[in-house]
């Protein structure tokens, strides 16, 4: 089962490579948000892609799903990035971000909550 496992990975490490090497126009080890939306378009990577378990709906947003914040995208990241949106593991990624946005909202109302006790205490200061 782990060697199965080890196998799958290696195979979708191989074929993401390729993918990238497609992407990277220049040759220059990285993709731009503009080589990536260009592969993208290709409707046999559509397909590919979503043989791959992976679904194409918006390029620009898969290319910010998979960056590191560089505004590129390296191999490296389009391999571990493309294996968390497969499967079980996109819904892990979901949750993830669910959380996170959660936690995000919570800290605002928190902030929220303190800046309108603070125009409270002004007003009736004023």
């Amino acid at each position: 089962m782990i060697a199965q496992s080890s196998r799958k990975a290696e195979v979708h490490a191989r074929k993401m490579r390729h993918l990238f090497s497609e992407a990277d126009v220049n040759g220059d080890g990285h993709v731009t948000i503009e080589e990536w939306k260009d592969i993208c378009e290709d409707p046999f990577v559509k397909v590919w892609l979503g043989a791959q378990g992976i679904e194409l709906g918006d390029a620009e947003q898969l290319f910010h799903l998979l960056d590191n914040g560089s505004g590129r995208l390296t191999s490296e990241e389009v391999i571990k990035g493309t294996a968390r949106l497969k499967g079980t593991a996109a819904t892990m990624v979901i949750m993830e971000h669910i959380q996170k946005i959660s936690e995000e909202v919570q800290t605002m109302e928190r902030q929220s909550a303190l800046h309108g006790a603070a125009e409270t205490k002004l007003s009736l200061i004023s």
